[in-house]
């Protein structure tokens, strides 16, 4: 620090001792007037801030003497406040006792020698210059910040009451804040809320400079969005270490903010690949209709489908081990079978078997594919179904009565396809109404209770709908209400595949 530094410190601590004795005297009116008239005379909030604006002065000067009878005055205020009026006259009363005390130590001070302790420079950090706002109403205290503050090489504005500091905080832009608590118009901690709803997408730290003591006071200033706090009188090495902490969390946001950037647009990336794999021939002349609901950033479940050279249509409903990019992996190999075969129009058997071979080379040890194979040939009025570990396959009729197709089929990757055994079970169109396929995510989520959602509830729902649109939007409706609050935990797949005429 230089020399010019040590003098103006000088001048600020000399200027303010020469402030005392007119704050003294608007306290000692309050004072008065509260003896002459009682509470009513005075606005008891504004008084308050007064006596609050030389509890932090006080300590920032160096008069403890000051600042702790101002601390013990403002503590009574606070108490008149909120006291039953026949509890009034020995408040104030005390109040009187420190007013006077609080002469006594203005005096003190007003005599003393004004010296300025010699302040070190800072070799501990190297910090950068920010802009700052410094929003303090006590003017003495918010100047010797300022003055401390350029001499470390930083942009300093100033703000005079919250309102101040948040029209110019839009206007400024400030890379860090430092803010009181008790000050008029608006106090700090209400600027600090609407300052960080304007940064929401940013990070621009608060740091709350108060004479505050109180562990709920303390926790308020977090709680309203300050980033950290320094109570009066500041050890300036203390402010400097925080402004460093607060611009290595800057540059750690910063960083975060970047990568996550940048896995935005890999995943980006990523998903359109994806579905332009997994679904670059769905195609059918029946409609499917499905529900189909990734818990990450992408599905573990797999839905394929598409009409071969022969006019049936082919479809794979696939749920991956897990969920995410992690369990989707597993999906573009398979896809990629499936299509190929079905321009082919081999069986559902062989289609099952191949992609059972491949996923049993690249995926590790647990995991595998749960799948539901179906070929329907409207020309020869029959349905071919292979179920290997998904739920059952819904069989609805035309009288509404339902049916269920068990897995007969281990999941695919698990054993070699030489030992596999698969069935394959053949149904007759005619008489069929519906047919649903669905992954474990819907019968297998969990509320807040731990109550699962079951299967019950999910044939109950599809027996009694009329169509299959109405079915699946029902299902999805009575599926929110009973999550509530709670996000599904798992990927969600059901298809529906009409026939009824």
């Amino acid at each position: 620090m230089t020399d010019d530094f040590q003098r103006k410190l000088q001048q600020l601590k000399q200027q303010y001792v020469n402030s005392l004795p007119g704050i003294l005297k608007n306290i000692t009116d309050d004072t008065k007037l509260l003896i002459s008239f009682g509470v009513t005379t005075i606005d008891t909030s504004e008084f308050y801030r007064l006596v609050h604006s030389l509890t932090g002065s006080g300590a920032t000067y160096g008069f403890s003497h000051i600042s702790q009878c101002s601390r013990e005055m403002e503590s009574s205020i606070k108490e008149l406040m909120s006291a039953k009026p026949e509890r009034h006259n020995k408040i104030i009363g005390h109040i009187l006792v420190l007013c006077n005390r609080l002469e006594e130590a203005v005096i003190s001070a007003v005599n003393s020698d004004i010296e300025v302790e010699a302040v070190s420079t800072n070799d501990l950090f190297r910090i950068d210059p920010w802009k700052i706002l410094v929003a303090d109403d006590e003017k003495f205290s918010r100047e010797q910040l300022t003055l401390l503050l350029e001499e470390n090489g930083h942009i300093v504005y100033e703000a005079v009451d919250g309102q101040d500091a948040l029209d110019q905080f839009m206007t400024k832009k400030p890379d860090l804040v430092i803010m009181d608590v008790v000050m008029p118009r608006m106090n700090g901690l209400e600027s600090a809320k609407k300052i960080k709803a304007e940064t929401v997408d940013h990070f621009v730290p608060i740091i709350f400079l108060t004479a505050l003591e109180r562990e709920d006071d303390l926790v308020e200033c977090i709680r309203s969005g300050g980033d950290d706090f320094i109570v009066k009188p500041f050890d300036r090495g203390i402010l400097l270490a925080r402004i460093f902490s607060m611009q290595r969390i800057k540059k750690l946001q910063v960083e975060l903010e970047r990568y996550q950037r940048d896995t935005e647009e890999e995943l980006s990336l990523a998903r359109h690949v994806f579905d332009s794999a997994t679904q670059r021939n769905n195609s059918g002349s029946q409609v499917i209709v499905k529900w189909i609901e990734a818990c990450g950033h992408f599905s573990g479940d797999v839905l394929c489908y598409s009409k071969s050279p022969s006019n049936d249509l082919y479809i794979m409903l696939g749920d991956f081990t897990g969920h995410g990019l992690r369990a989707a992996i597993g999906a573009l190999p398979a896809s990629d079978i499936f299509y190929n075969k079905v321009s082919n129009s081999s069986s559902i058997e062989e289609i099952c078997r191949d992609i059972n071979q491949k996923l049993k080379l690249l995926l590790p040890t647990g995991q595998f594919l749960c799948a539901c194979f179906m070929r329907i040939s409207q020309e020869n009025n029959q349905i071919e179904i292979i179920v290997a570990g998904l739920p059952p396959v819904v069989i609805k009729d035309n009288q509404g009565e339902i049916k269920l197709l068990e897995s007969s089929n281990l999941p695919l990757g698990i054993l070699d396809s030489n030992q596999m055994q698969i069935n394959v079970k053949p149904l007759t169109i005619e008489g069929i109404s519906d047919v649903y396929s669905m992954s474990d995510g819907i019968i297998e989520a969990s509320n807040v209770d731990g109550e699962m959602y079951g299967a019950e509830k999910l044939l109950e729902i599809l027996k009694s709908s009329d169509s299959i649109e109405d079915s699946i939007a029902e299902l999805s409706n009575d599926f929110r209400k009973f999550l509530g609050d709670m996000e599904a935990d798992d990927d969600i797949s059901i298809i529906g595949v009409p026939f009824k005429t």
